[in-house]
């Protein structure tokens, strides 16, 4: 089952990440990224973003 929230800076879909190890939230939409914290209720999402690249054609570019 795919978790999405809502991106806090547009409003976009987010959807949860393993890049590098690290779980975080990606943003399709304003292509920022956002870490992910487990809670006792689930992922939340943690409000500080990231900018990065947008993710073109199925490949992703190193940071």
């Amino acid at each position: 089952m795919k978790q999405v929230k809502r991106c806090p800076h547009c409003g976009g879909n987010l959807f949860l990440s393993r890049e590098n190890g690290a779980l975080e939230w990606a943003c399709l939409q304003c292509a920022r990224t956002y870490p992910a914290v487990e809670t006792p209720e689930g992922i939340a999402v943690v409000e500080r973003g990231r900018e990065r690249e947008p993710v073109t054609a199925g490949r992703r570019r190193a940071a």
